[in-house]
């Protein structure tokens, strides 16, 4: 984290050296907009490169199909309490977590706790998805 802290900004692609876990490496910190950074690890020492991520859950929901009353469910029903804040792992993984199936069933989980119809959601034509 410190070290994250001193690589320069504002958008774009940065890195810096340093050991972690006894694994000298690069660490690179991404910046796909200026809402949402990520961070990797790369490391010949490892078989494969780390991404680390404070803001996944924003991408465990498509915001663009959800209103007020969405995000007020998700946070009343806790439906993404059980997903951890961080994100560390690999990018087979982080494919994993973010997959359109899983995706899909966390939308449909939403819009029925929003009391929402699954055969008008936006969602419902998997074309849309």
């Amino acid at each position: 984290r410190a070290a994250a802290a001193k690589l320069p900004g504002p958008l774009g692609r940065y890195s810096t050296q340093l050991r972690v876990g006894g694994a000298a490496g690069t660490l690179w910190r991404c910046e796909v907009s200026s809402v949402h950074s990520y961070l990797v690890f790369a490391s010949d020492q490892l078989t494969d490169d780390l991404v680390i991520d404070v803001s996944i859950k924003q991408f465990l929901v498509l915001s663009d199909w959800m209103d007020d009353r969405h995000y007020e469910t998700c946070a009343a029903a806790g439906l993404l309490n059980d997903e951890p804040d961080i994100f560390i792992g690999t990018d087979d993984d982080l494919a994993q977590l973010l997959a359109q199936d899983a995706l899909l069933q966390n939308m449909r989980t939403l819009y029925r706790a929003s009391g929402d119809s699954l055969s008008t959601a936006p969602f419902a034509d998997a074309a849309e998805l």
